[in-house]
């Protein structure tokens, strides 16, 4: 059964008929204003000016069948006319599809998840999808949704694809009830998730590369004379953290530079975690000239806490991010950060999602290699 819009408007009033393909209105909605319509047609109607069959006219307006361009070009010259459309809600329901896709992040504030989710609604709505977000809110304490009920949701929702990026996957250990909730949601919908794989989930997995762009920012403070360089921010039992972390050490022993646990300090992810590490740091009296920051946002609170100490970057301490968000050539000074493309990333899920859906097999996926961008703050030799 095929649905079908007519609007007519008279006298201000904005009428919204719906007809079956028996051409039986089916519902009325009513509006105050609105556009201004030239008349109110039916299918029947257009088939009828155009000298087509009804079906002719459902065909190019479906663009299911084949039709000639002569006959296509008259046919949607007369719906042009009307200003005649389908009812995209009436043919979800025919096609069985809800043309929603759902996004599952934890912290929409957070400059990373934001700058993601814009580009996927971006890709999304290029290929005429509309986007539904779930903004769990996992890491923070006022979560009053466990992430599995939002897996439940979507189901309900009828969306016709998911990403899921970050929250509960992000933790080196996912609780049983995740992994089960993931692992039925992915068994029905098709699902891309940002992130490290899981065990037993039948999802596309795109795994950012972390190791490269840790290794050359370690070797541009090398070059620069710095021999101790902490690292700041990051949580404890965060996927992330512990990859960056093992990238670190690994570069100072392959440059051998020393590493002790008091160059590390773990807080989290965001402007006051990267203050408090910093605070920490200076008060234990550090020998370190330069700083590894989780991402731009401890970055920015790095900078605000070494102004309190009376230092200044560069020329007191060389200052990296290790994941830049969008404005650090901004940022006084600006911040010399690795680039790890996210919103290639974000395209990529999409496409991969849409390719999902029609049924196309795992394909193997090669990320782009994170990349260093050099920039003030870090441009100051010893």
């Amino acid at each position: 059964m095929q649905f079908y819009v007519n609007i007519d408007n008279t006298s201000g009033n904005v009428n919204l008929y719906i007809y079956t393909s028996r051409f039986t209105r089916y519902n009325t909605f009513k509006k105050k204003g609105g556009i201004r319509m030239d008349k109110n047609v039916t299918i029947i109607q257009i088939a009828k000016e155009c000298g087509v069959s009804i079906a002719t006219v459902s065909r190019v307006i479906n663009g299911t069948v084949p039709v000639s361009e002569e006959t296509r070009r008259r046919v949607q010259a007369v719906i042009d006319k009307y200003h005649f459309s389908p009812n995209a809600m009436a043919r979800g329901l025919i096609n069985r599809r809800s043309m929603t896709l759902g996004v599952m992040l934890p912290d929409i504030t957070n400059p990373y998840f934001a700058l993601i989710f814009r580009e996927i609604e971006c890709e999304a709505h290029a290929a005429g999808y509309a986007v539904f977000l779930c903004n769990t809110m996992y890491s923070s304490r006022v979560q009053d949704t466990p992430e599995e009920e939002y897996f439940q949701m979507l189901q309900d929702k009828q969306v016709d694809g998911l990403i899921v990026v970050g929250g509960q996957l992000d933790l080196t250990t996912p609780s049983q009830s995740y992994c089960d909730a993931l692992r039925h949601t992915a068994a029905a919908v098709p699902t891309v998730v940002i992130g490290p794989p899981l065990a037993g989930v039948e999802a596309v997995f795109l795994t950012p590369d972390t190791w490269a762009g840790i290794a050359a920012a370690v070797r541009h403070l090398a070059a620069q004379g710095h021999r101790h360089i902490a690292f700041l921010g990051g949580e404890p039992g965060v996927t992330i953290t512990c990859d960056r972390l093992d990238a670190y050490r690994a570069a100072l022993a392959t440059a051998e530079l020393p590493c002790t646990e008091y160059q590390l300090v773990l807080t989290d992810y965001y402007l006051p975690d990267g203050f408090a590490a910093a605070n920490k740091l200076m008060s234990r009296g550090t020998t370190c000239t330069a700083l590894l920051a989780i991402n731009d946002s401890v970055a920015l609170g790095v900078l605000r806490a070494l102004a309190d100490w009376g230092k200044t970057v560069p020329q007191d301490f060389a200052l990296v991010s290790c994941d830049q968000f969008p404005g650090a050539e901004y940022h006084i000074p600006r911040l010399t950060a690795i680039d790890h493309h996210s919103e290639l990333l974000a395209h990529t899920a999409v496409q991969q999602l849409l390719a999902a859906m029609q049924g196309a097999p795992k394909p193997e996926i090669r990320m782009p290699d994170a990349e260093l961008i050099i920039r003030e703050s870090s441009l100051c030799k010893l």
